[in-house]
């Protein structure tokens, strides 16, 4: 038990460290000794951007100060919680459907919040990015449920599969019916482009605000929850008569999922690839039992996506990548690899 928690002290301490390098890095080169000069005022401005007084002052220090608080300390917060989001909800996915394969995406919520977005762009025009952000939370909750409910009716026998079957159907019309409104009304493309690369450029506080708190309550539920996933993994019937309550922990643990993808959908877009392979690192790593692999998800699903975030503000300088597609391209070979590499492992 020591070594678990020491184990995620330093994947903690780890996220710390990588936080305090991304407000220093991006197409700006700075200095490492006036970015810690300026953090305190940069960190101000960041939660008080209106009318603050380093807008009237015309220094070197304080244009530092404005461009980390109001660029770069938000995007350094969202990153990774939407990658812990997804790293969390991607495990308790798996767990529940027992197919490794199983991702946020494959349940509606990518879909939902597309469908919500593109919506609202078209119905509410000029509608500001925090609007958005509710109504992709609200989409992607709303789509998922659909999807539970749908997988419910074929029963719990076969609802592992039923799930991700119910899912990808759903999925599939509803970005149909996204391309269509977009081929319709071109204004549109713009929130949905943003949107589609997953990326948090741009983000503010008020953006970090509003993934906190469904981000925060997921993240609780998640961590109560996970005890459970050992024995849901059993089987239902061996669940049962073990006294699990299979029909409340299903619900819960599906609830938590739409939560979670929901709130990191909407704050970084369809971000790709962490929901799926941040908890087969954290079974490689530490071992396949939940109350493990939930908060070792946790941890590499907020480092990856921080990671990705600084490496694209860098690669391309003065030009920007969008951290979904730092993501695809770095953690698809990985993935690979790490797939081959348990697979002659079971072989041998």
């Amino acid at each position: 038990m020591l070594r678990y928690y020491r184990s995620l002290l330093w994947w903690f301490l780890g996220l710390v460290m990588l936080m305090g390098l991304s407000v220093g890095v991006g197409a700006r080169e700075t200095a490492f000794l006036p970015v810690v000069q300026v953090l305190p005022s940069a960190w101000d401005f960041a939660l008080h951007p209106l009318h603050h007084p380093l807008l009237r002052e015309q220094s070197a220090q304080a244009e530092l100060a404005i461009l980390i608080g109001g660029l770069r300390i938000p995007r350094t917060l969202l990153a990774p919680l939407a990658g812990a989001c997804l790293g969390v909800a991607g495990a308790i996915l798996q767990g529940h459907t027992r197919n490794p394969l199983a991702d946020p995406s494959l349940v509606g919520i990518h879909a939902g919040a597309a469908v919500a977005v593109v919506l609202s762009a078209l119905l509410l025009p000029g509608a500001s990015p925090v609007v958005l952000t509710l109504a992709a939370i609200g989409g992607a909750l709303v789509v998922s449920s659909v999807v539970f409910l749908v997988a419910f009716a074929g029963g719990f026998r076969h609802l592992p599969l039923t799930l991700l079957l119910a899912g990808t159907a759903i999925s599939a019309l509803l970005m149909a019916v996204v391309h269509g409104l977009i081929l319709i009304h071109p204004q549109a493309l713009d929130a949905f482009r943003t949107w589609a690369t997953g990326s948090v450029t741009g983000a503010s506080m008020q953006d970090v605000a509003v993934l906190a708190v469904p981000a925060i309550i997921g993240l609780f539920a998640a961590l109560v929850h996970m005890r459970s996933l050992d024995v849901i993994g059993l089987g239902d019937a061996q669940a049962q008569a073990l006294g699990a309550r299979v029909t409340t922990v299903r619900l819960s643990g599906l609830l938590i999922v739409a939560l979670l993808g929901g709130a990191a959908v909407a704050g970084a877009g369809a971000v790709p690839f962490v929901g799926l392979a941040a908890p087969h690192v954290a079974r490689l790593l530490y071992g396949a039992s939940y109350p493990q692999v939930v908060p070792y998800s946790m941890m590499i699903g907020a480092v990856a996506a921080l990671i990705a975030d600084m490496l694209a503000r860098f690669v391309l300088a003065p030009a920007e990548l969008p951290m979904g597609t730092v993501l695809a391209v770095l953690g698809a070979p990985l993935f690979i690899a790490l797939v081959r590499t348990t697979s002659k492992e079971l072989t041998q």
